[in-house]
């Protein structure tokens, strides 16, 4: 007998990324209870339950401790190429920058996730506000860039920094 969904599993940095592909479950089927909009009125006809292709789960390496989940319904390939989505997320960030960084690119879904380890870069450097922040402390150093790109078009969707403390 064939098993209902595809698991795998990487970890990257300090959390394992869990992707469950060909999921083809509802919220009621995972147990998850804060899951899609708002109930109806009362009376009103419930509506159809969504069907969710994918299950995204970040769990931390160290504690086993669940971190985030979403449930999506990536769109369907082709999907631009490892190289484009590394030159995507390049465009984003100075090329001094990204000339010393060690660069990792995975899917997630439907979405590139490309990585900068070692970048080590000052808000300067990568054309940041470098005034202080709200609490009168300077702009820390940040040592990681985590930059997520759109799998189909190639646009940047959003980028996370990880600081030096």
């Amino acid at each position: 007998m064939r098993p209902r969904a595809d698991v795998k599993a990487e970890l990257h940095g300090d959390v394992w990324v869990v992707t469950v592909d060909n999921l083809n479950a509802t919220c009621q089927e995972l147990l998850i209870a804060k899951c899609g909009g708002p109930h109806p009125p009362q009376g009103a006809p419930e509506p159809t339950p969504v069907v969710y292709r994918c299950l995204i789960v970040d769990v931390y390496a160290e504690t086993g401790e669940t971190k985030a989940y979403r449930l999506c319904n990536p769109k369907p390939g082709p999907y631009i190429s490892e190289e484009e989505a590394i030159a995507s997320a390049k465009k984003e960030i100075p090329a001094e920058v990204a000339a010393r960084a060690d660069i990792y690119a995975y899917m997630k879904a439907d979405e590139w996730v490309v990585m900068f380890y070692g970048i080590n870069a000052t808000p300067q450097e990568l054309g940041w506000p470098t005034e202080p922040d709200e609490f009168d402390r300077p702009r820390p150093v940040v040592a990681s860039l985590r930059v997520t790109i759109d799998g189909k078009t190639g646009a940047v969707k959003g980028m996370t920094p990880t600081y030096l403390h």
